[in-house]
């Protein structure tokens, strides 16, 4: 039964490489020969960097103080690095909810006046 589940998640692996791939390629495709793709693609990219960079910016790379804290500290997989890292994630996650939010209450309040 393990030869089967082996064989079985090793396809799975090699489809979804397949279909990861097909997908970039056909993505860059149509970026490169349609140029409104390609303008609003990098204005995608762009926009995503800049979120990235504030939220680095404003990150802390203070290692948080909790129960259980040491054990992670000596072992080496929480330091100052991993700290702001995590701390630029989740102001990334909480400026992209504060945007979603913002341009749903837009969407609505524009469909009103409509």
């Amino acid at each position: 039964m393990g030869a089967w589940i082996n064989t079985t998640l090793t396809w799975s692996y090699i489809l979804l490489g397949i279909g990861a791939v097909v997908a970039v390629v056909f993505a860059l495709i149509n970026t490169f020969t349609d140029k409104q793709a390609a303008k609003k693609g990098l204005m995608a990219v762009v926009f995503a960097g800049a979120v990235l960079a504030i939220s680095y910016a404003l990150a802390s790379d203070a290692i948080p103080q909790f129960y259980g804290v040491d054990k992670f500290v000596e072992d080496g997989t929480l330091t100052n690095t991993v700290s702001k890292w995590i701390g630029t994630t989740l102001i990334a996650t909480y400026v992209l909810l504060g945007l979603s939010v913002v341009a749903i209450a837009t969407s609505a309040v524009t469909r009103v006046f409509k």
